[in-house]
């Protein structure tokens, strides 16, 4: 297995994004032994980096407005997109009968990811699927 080409390009942007860990104290020069340590430095500093945001879980409130802000607005009724996809999978299923089990399942499976809650709102989705399992 060969080792992947890194363009100049390629380094003065792992350069310029880490340049207070790596820049400052090897310079420039891309034609010198530098040039790995930059890499290498990048490398390091990404895998030390904070981890990448993760979405709340369902039900979390974690990004939802103060209750003193959503007084001030309006909030519309919601349906997770999630229900909404389920919703045109259970649609379709008498028009694709040769595709209907999997349809089933993947409204199932997509109902099952509904994250219950908007999460800026807090409003609780609308579809008829949580009214069914008492989550109304």
């Amino acid at each position: 297995m060969t080792e992947p080409t890194i363009t100049d390009a390629m380094v003065r942007v792992a350069a310029d994004a880490i340049e207070d860990q790596c820049l400052t104290h090897l310079g420039r020069d891309l034609g010198t032994t530098h040039r790995d340590a930059i890499v290498r430095a990048g490398l390091e500093a990404a895998a030390s980096a904070a981890p990448a945001w993760q979405p709340p879980p369902p039900g979390s409130t974690r990004e939802q407005l103060p209750d003193h802000l959503l007084a001030l607005i309006d909030v519309p009724r919601y349906t997770s997109t999630a229900c909404e996809t389920a919703r045109e999978c259970e649609r379709v299923v008498d028009v694709h009968t040769e595709h209907a089990e999997e349809l089933r399942a993947a409204a199932d499976h997509l109902h099952d990811r509904c994250r219950i809650n908007h999460k800026f709102t807090g409003v609780p989705c609308g579809c008829h699927c949580h009214q069914t399992m008492g989550q109304s």
